[in-house]
């Protein structure tokens, strides 16, 4: 009887701290941060290079699809799919796992591109297998860092001073349990104002 109640505990604490995911995004630029952390928000950015910090498993090849930053950059104009959450991940073009970005010949992405069906998978196995870098780590997960010093839009590869558009939509998505669902605290959705 003892270990119905010890098994029925341990389910108890699983089932109550399985979605509570600090999905925390930040923005840095010029040694100033802008944290998210709520699902939808507006910040503001100057037309310079800049970082994306977040949270992540660290990555391990034999079930890739479920680990990382999936990162998707659209333009205002373009609309947003609806997702939301409870929502499988397999239903958003954008971020299924065929329609990633291809990263540059360094392995890093510097050129974040503008793609409505693409995604960049951001990721850290180790320091020869990563394209982001590493801040923090702690067991299998750690705090990684993108840094973003040029757009790809409209078929050309700009620094940001000759960003042409004053706002872009920046849509992440980390699958923290590879349950392959959208949960709560899972997706961001940051709309970027550019100064």
């Amino acid at each position: 009887m003892k270990n119905i109640y010890l098994f029925a505990l341990i389910c108890f604490v699983q089932l109550t701290t399985a979605q509570n995911f600090d999905n925390e995004i930040t923005f840095i630029q010029n040694n100033k941060t802008q944290v998210v952390f709520k699902e939808n928000e507006t910040i503001t950015l100057q037309k310079q290079p800049f970082k994306i910090r977040f949270t992540s498993k660290i990555f391990r090849k034999f079930n890739d699809e479920n680990q990382g930053l999936k990162a998707t950059i659209i333009q205002e104009k373009m609309p947003l799919y609806n997702i939301e959450e409870g929502m499988p991940i397999s239903l958003i073009p954008f971020f299924e796992n065929s329609n990633r970005i291809a990263v540059e010949e360094d392995g890093f992405y510097f050129s974040a591109v503008v793609d409505n069906y693409m995604h960049h998978l951001l990721f850290y196995e180790n320091e020869m297998s990563r394209n982001t870098e590493m801040v923090t780590n702690k067991t299998d997960w750690g705090t990684f860092e993108w840094q973003i010093n040029r757009i790809y839009l409209n078929g050309k590869d700009l620094p940001m001073q000759q960003l042409k558009t004053n706002r872009l939509t920046f849509i992440f998505l980390t699958d923290f349990n590879a349950n392959k669902i959208i949960d709560a605290n899972e997706l961001r959705i940051v709309n970027v104002q550019f100064n």
